[in-house]
């Protein structure tokens, strides 16, 4: 579906409505009332099929599409589902644009349903149309008052306009955060619902909106994604337009593969890979309206909140020290004022207030600002804006109400007005300021009623702009990729992958690592006592001896691990146990053999896992986190997309929460990050070269050893993909 196809939807020149009621009341008859009342300026043309329905509103009616001479950019149906496939037929000969479908009673339903909507998918489809639902709401363009929708938010008098675009799976939950929305003042530029998504989904939307001019930012509520790369798309068009995404995306208790035998599989869920989705694609996620909300009124400033050095000006000591504390918590930094800047400052406020950030000018600087010096306020804004460690100003407010409220909203807006630095305000009065409240937010002044919202809406800001400015490198790593691909070494891999069984065991799956260049110990497979011993002629004691079989993938917990092999008399009696063990285990356990191995000294290094879960979406999911046997127990995991480039495997080990030992903080040494860094590149190719074979890789432990040592993956497990 064009970008051309979707414009006229949200941008039309000319609407039908087919199935438009002379009862105002009913859904078929709400659209047109709507138009009306919220003055769209272009063609309206209303279908009854009834010869006595010759207006309704003052609108003339047609009978049908064929009496229409002019062009009709979109159609909107609110016909029963049985009515709609015939209707739709109508559309296309007609040359129908757009259409929107307002029908329940398709997919949503029964098989029957969903077989109705494959009907109207296929013929939207062949002729062009670009379809939005059915089961939906519709759509609202408020700057342009396009009003192709039957939601009972439209029953307000007047529509708060803005620049943040939403877009919503939901249509009932879309309308109550218009509802809210417009109660706080917030104003969106387009409001679409999506419904069933029998052609457009949510991510043909953003796509849209990440290009249209009228958009600053793009708010989703989402309860499932199908086309990862139609996400991708639109990502990045929002990427490149500098525009940021917030989504609520919902369905976060769904666990993926319940039945899953390694540990990446058992801790990476869908949301977990959502998760990372989202963090990689520069989209902020929340979770629930009053977030998104409070991410709204800060996203849609159209100002760099550069290093994020916060100045928080308030008239309560206790205000400043909880958003100072707020700030802390969200690792933003306060801004340092300049000498000069202060000193001014202290000309301006009361000998008793504070100037040091967080700035305190106190109750009595209000009273001055009414008594003696009606510009007193702004003189204070002017001076902390034009200070050069000035990023972002929080203006903090308690209870300053009635004119005087009214006063400093004023002073607020025309000091917004004169720089491009992000102001936002927190205002703890209630309703006894909402006269000043009216002022900030006709002026588009994020306003808070608790400093923790606001610095949380804040810190995303940050982040967000810090990201954009690293997706540029970020990118030309995509294009050059990090790791040439290999033909030879896909071949020898291919061979070991196909030539086993599902479940690769250790010895099978380190094979695998290896033709990618991931380190393993020095070993091989016994088949026999004797073969134990011949193959510890050529191993360094102490040697660590492990069972080899598909049946049995947690060794440890089996008995089927015997370490500090320090001899062969060890070695014999070792051997012994692990196969009589192995035995006990199950009866029917098929056994390869036993892997003999050096044993590796781990020194001052830590356990971490290393993994792949081949998501059915978003593909192969790169997994980091504490390894050993606390990793199911901590379930602290770093998840990022495939394919890794150097900048996201190195963010992926900053964000782990071992990164600190990582640098030393244990023993003072400094462990081999770039060696970790390099294996998860590494397992990143062996995954999307893969990534039509193999379900799953657990590395667990991969050790990670001081810097001229650098890592070894002691156990591995790959799972091939059922089919």
């Amino acid at each position: 579906m064009t970008e051309t196809n979707i414009r006229y939807l949200l941008y039309p020149k000319s609407i039908a409505i087919l199935g438009a009621s002379t009862n105002l009341n009913k859904i078929s008859g709400r659209p047109l009332k709507f138009l009306l009342k919220h003055g769209y300026e272009g063609k309206i043309y209303p279908i009854n099929p009834k010869d006595d329905v010759k207006e309704i509103m003052g609108v003339p009616c047609f009978n049908n599409l064929k009496e229409i001479s002019e062009p009709i950019d979109q159609a909107l149906i609110a016909l029963p589902a049985p009515m709609v496939e015939e209707n739709l037929v109508k559309c296309a000969e007609a040359g129908v644009k757009s259409v929107i479908l307002f029908s329940s009673g398709f997919a949503e339903t029964d098989q029957k349903g969903r077989e109705m909507q494959n009907k109207i998918t296929d013929i939207a489809s062949k002729a062009g149309i670009a379809l939005c639902g059915p089961n939906c709401q519709g759509l609202i363009n408020l700057n342009d008052n396009v009003i192709s929708s039957f939601t009972n938010v439209l029953e307000l008098d007047e529509l708060c306009k803005g620049n943040v675009g939403v877009v919503s799976q939901s249509g009932a939950l879309a309308g109550s955060i218009l509802s809210l929305a417009q109660s706080e003042g917030i104003g969106f530029s387009h409001w679409i619902t999506v419904g069933n998504e029998a052609v457009l989904d949510v991510a043909d939307f953003v796509g849209f909106l990440a290009t249209d001019p009228a958009t600053r930012a793009i708010a989703v509520y989402s309860e499932g994604i199908k086309d990862a790369g139609k996400w991708y798309r639109a990502c990045d068009a929002a990427a490149k337009e500098g525009k940021p995404i917030i989504v609520m995306k919902t369905g976060r208790s769904k666990i993926g593969g319940q039945a899953i035998v390694s540990h990446t599989g058992s801790v990476a869920g869908e949301d977990f890979i959502i998760d990372a989705f989202f963090n990689q694609n520069l989209c902020q996620r929340v979770y629930d309206i009053d977030e998104m909300l409070e991410n709204i009124q800060m996203f849609s400033l159209d100002r760099n909140p550069g290093l994020g050095r916060t100045v928080i000006l308030t008239s309560s000591g206790g205000a400043g020290i909880i958003l100072a504390d707020a700030c802390s918590d969200n690792e933003i930094d306060l801004a340092h004022l300049e000498d000069g800047t202060e000193q001014k400052l202290k000309e301006l406020v009361p000998k008793f207030a504070s100037v040091i950030n967080p700035i305190d000018v106190t109750a009595q600087f209000f009273q001055t600002l009414f008594t003696q010096d009606h510009d007193l306020m702004t003189k204070c804004l002017v001076e902390i804006l034009e200070d050069e460690n000035t990023d972002v100003l929080i203006i903090a407010l308690t209870m300053a109400i009635g004119e005087r409220a009214v006063k400093i909203a004023h002073d607020i807006v025309g000091a917004a007005q004169n720089t491009n630095k992000p102001i936002a305000v927190v205002w703890m009065a209630g309703d006894m300021a909402k006269d000043a409240y009216q002022v900030l937010r006709e002026n588009k002044i994020p306003l808070y009623s608790s400093g923790g919202k606001c610095v949380k809406a804040l810190k995303n800001l940050i982040t967000f702009s810090g990201k954009l400015k690293s997706r540029t490198l970020d990118q030309k790593e995509k294009t050059s990729n990090s790791l040439q691909k290999n033909r030879e070494t896909i071949e020898r891999a291919s061979k070991i992958i196909m030539g086993s069984e599902r479940y690769l065991p250790e010895y099978t799956g380190r094979k695998v690592l290896s033709t990618y260049d991931i380190p393993i110990p020095k070993g091989e497979l016994a088949l026999s006592k004797e073969d134990a011993l011949k193959i510890s002629e050529n191993l360094n004691f102490p040697l660590v001896l492990k069972i080899e079989s598909q049946d049995i993938l947690h060794k440890t917990d089996a008995g089927c691990v015997v370490a500090n092999i320090q001899n062969n008399k060890d070695l014999e009696r070792g051997y012994q146990q692990i196969m009589k063990n192995a035995l006990l285990y199950t009866s029917t356990s098929r056994i390869n053999g036993v892997l003999i191995e050096e044993m590796i000294d781990k020194g001052d290094g830590i356990e971490v896992i290393v993994g792949m879960k081949n998501d059915p979406i978003f593909g192969p999911s790169i997994i980091l986190g504490l390894g050993g046997i606390f990793v199911e127990v901590f379930k602290e995991m770093v998840c990022k997309i495939a394919p890794l480039t150097k900048s996201t495997a190195h963010e992926m080990v900053e964000e782990f929460k071992g990164y600190p030992i990582l640098k030393g903080i244990r023993s003072g040494k400094q462990l081999s990050i770039d060696a970790l860094e390099d294996s998860l590149l590494r397992l990143s190719q062996l995954s999307v070269d893969f990534k039509d074979v193999i379900s799953e890789i657990d590395i667990n432990p991969l050790v990670v050893m001081e810097q001229e040592r650098g890592v070894m993956a002691l156990d591995a497990l790959i799972i091939r993909k059922e089919n």
